[in-house]
């Protein structure tokens, strides 16, 4: 019997645990929202010139579903009475880093390949901007976090050799330096 009740309040304080972690993942929702918007605006913006319209768009709507999804996902959180549904919540908070992560690195390594160097830098910046913002967005949630890190940094790798240069292997060498 003690080891049961043990065990409960155990559970019990891992679910309060959890349930803080996301009120406060959730407390950042509107900047997130808004930082990733921009961005992307930014980063259409740079990638006018050189990439296909349709790429572009594809970029926009991505953005709009996983946008939308975590806007779900905190409703969900939001209305979750169920001591189950908070540990639902939190699995998707992963996956949604992961489909985020994976978002801005596609988008930085396509349209950095494609532009200019002016262009190339502005997405340098952008993709260290969105390592770090993503980071602060999930550092209640370490999983999720680092789901989220090791995600996007395929996509400044790939930008960063493909300029096959000294100035690129340094900037990978940064680049592993911050994860």
């Amino acid at each position: 019997v003690r080891r049961e009740l043990r065990s409960r309040h155990l559970v019990e304080e891992r679910l309060e645990l959890v349930r803080e972690q996301l009120l406060d993942h959730f407390s950042g929702s509107r900047t997130a929202y808004i930082g990733n918007s921009v961005n992307t605006v930014i980063a259409l913006l740079v990638g006018w010139a050189a990439a296909p319209f349709a790429l572009l768009a594809f970029f926009g709507v991505a953005l709009c579903l996983i946008l939308l999804w975590r806007h779900l996902v905190n409703r969900k959180f939001l209305l979750s009475i169920d001591d189950k549904q908070v540990f639902c919540v939190a699995r998707q908070v992963n996956l949604y880093a992961g489909a985020l992560s994976a978002y801005w690195a596609v988008l930085v390594a396509s349209l950095f390949v494609m532009s200019g160097p002016d262009q190339q830098m502005v997405l340098a910046v952008l993709a260290a901007g969105m390592m770090s913002g993503g980071i602060a967005s999930f550092r209640t949630r370490g999983r999720a976090a680092r789901i989220y890190l090791m995600g996007i940094i395929p996509g400044p790798l790939i930008a960063f050799l493909s300029l096959n240069s000294s100035a690129g292997y340094m900037a990978v060498g940064l680049l592993a330096s911050y994860t």
